[in-house]
């Protein structure tokens, strides 16, 4: 999985790798910081989206990266699934159906809801 530079916000399109926090074959835990980056207006530290060991770094201190471009590459603990799968996994749809039927039948049982309705 590559750790690349995020969109930092407020037209930044680059970002100076100030200093790197691992080092090639160091085992890293998600949302642990990699580097520490800075811009003109901001200082901000890049975590990690996963837990795994890292493989390579692309970057070397005080040099110039892109956004959207990999600053390093870790290699992923097996069976385990990063920050960026997990919140796009499909939301199961009972639960909200569950919902909507406690929510119908407490309206049902209300005195208020039966005045607005009729």
């Amino acid at each position: 999985m590559n750790i690349s530079l995020p969109d930092l916000g407020e037209g930044t399109k680059e970002a100076t790798i100030k200093e790197i926090l691992v080092k090639v074959g160091q085992r890293v835990e998600e949302y642990e910081d990699l580097c520490e980056v800075f811009t003109d207006k901001l200082v901000a530290k890049i975590p990690s989206t996963a837990s795994g060991i890292v493989k390579s770094i692309h970057f070397e201190n005080d040099t110039i990266c892109a956004v959207g471009h990999p600053i390093m590459t870790i290699e992923e603990d097996e069976g385990a699934e990063s920050s960026a799968a997990t919140t796009k996994a499909p939301v199961a749809e009972a639960p909200k159906s569950e919902a909507l039927k406690a929510q119908k039948s407490a309206a049902a049982s209300c005195p208020l809801a039966t005045l607005a309705s009729g």
